[in-house]
């Protein structure tokens, strides 16, 4: 159910419809967004308002993002990693099965898949992975 919240922001006070499950994050938002603008305002008091709102708006859309960078690396290295771990255990599996290979050949193998990922050893986690690439299980 919607309901009508006030905020206020360098001073002045908005009245917003939100949903009741919304009012505590729309107000944590409020208040950041304020935090920001009060910070230049301070920094630079001769600015006129629409510019404080501009830089705030600027600095706010940087951090997300910054963020969103962050989240796609993590999401990446992750795939990457998941490939490596599938085709180890797929190669155990197979050990496990009848196949008569070995640790070593595990290994090696393992080591020539994370190179196909991208990473150029298996337990390397810091190179940048091609986006959006999986490799296919075999």
């Amino acid at each position: 159910m919607e309901k009508s919240i006030s905020v206020r922001v360098m001073g002045r006070e908005y009245t917003l419809r939100v949903n009741e499950e919304d009012e505590a994050m729309t107000k944590e938002i409020a208040a950041y967004v304020d935090d920001k603008m009060t910070a230049f305002r301070t920094a630079f008091p001769k600015q006129p308002e629409i510019t404080t709102a501009v830089i705030a708006a600027l600095s706010i859309a940087e951090e997300l993002h910054t963020a969103r960078d962050q989240q796609d690396k993590i999401i990446a290295d992750t795939d990457e990693e998941l490939v490596v771990l599938t085709d180890k255990l797929s190669f155990v599996l197979d050990a496990e099965s009848g196949n008569k290979a070995t640790a070593k050949t595990i290994e090696e193998t393992a080591e020539k898949t994370a190179d196909k990922a991208g990473n150029g050893a298996a337990s390397k986690k810091t190179a940048k992975p091609k986006a959006g690439a999986r490799k296919k299980k075999s």
